[in-house]
């Protein structure tokens, strides 16, 4: 089984979590010289944010539609759009290589020490974009960047308790909302524990009596038969 817990989900720690952030972008330059959609350069800026397929993300035939479901929500906010605009140019930018590496910078905050600069007003905004971006895919809701960044729990600030029974206090619980029935249901979170949501699920009658199918059963794409 994968260990995945909440709080991993809440802090952003996934595949991209890593590195500093990117120098500055020409906003024209977005997409001039691609012949793919946003939403497709979306859709592999995702697999890199959640360790997941990008065929998984956005398969051919996508009866979900959590790819253009999730980007609409991003883009529903404008300073989250130009966020996110700003994010998918710097993928986009990168060589095919050096795409991971690309990612795990704008999730990566500075240091503490560092010195401000010019971009990190932009490298913050990134970073909680991508947070939500994250558990938008693994968990089917939408916690607003600027609650994450309200809410964020960082271990190094002193008096900043974390205890079990504030876990579900007003002051603790991170406003969030339901994308969909279907986000829910398909959300990431039920791959990576090799399971499902209560009252629904596409496997067949009788899995129950069996152990789950392994890992990359939910998380690589089904290749036919060579």
């Amino acid at each position: 089984m994968t260990d995945i817990t909440r709080r991993a989900l809440l802090s952003g720690v996934t595949a991209a979590a890593a590195a500093a952030a990117l120098g500055s972008i020409t906003p024209q330059a977005a997409f001039a010289d691609s012949s793919e959609s946003p939403e497709q350069t979306f859709s592999k800026l995702s697999a890199v944010l959640t360790g997941i397929d990008q065929k998984i993300l956005a398969p051919g035939v996508d009866p979900l539609g959590m790819n253009h479901e999730i980007y609409a929500k991003v883009n529903e906010n404008k300073e989250n759009a130009d966020t996110l605009q700003a994010m998918l140019q710097k993928f986009s930018a990168a060589d095919l290589d050096k795409k991971k590496d690309a990612v795990t910078a704008m999730m990566k905050p500075p240091k503490p020490n560092d010195p401000p600069t010019p971009n990190d007003v932009l490298g913050e905004k990134m970073r909680f974009v991508g947070r939500s971006i994250i558990l938008a895919w693994y968990l089917g809701a939408w916690y607003d960047p600027k609650d994450l960044k309200k809410h964020f729990y960082d271990p190094a600030v002193k008096n900043l308790g974390y205890y079990s029974y504030r876990r579900y206090s007003k002051n603790v619980l991170i406003p969030h909302s339901v994308l969909s029935a279907g986000a829910y249901t398909g959300g990431l979170v039920w791959r990576a524990m090799q399971a499902h949501p209560m009252g629904y699920s596409n496997l067949q009658f009788g899995y129950w009596a069996e152990l789950p199918p392994e890992i990359k059963a939910f998380t690589t794409p089904i290749e036919a038969p060579k």
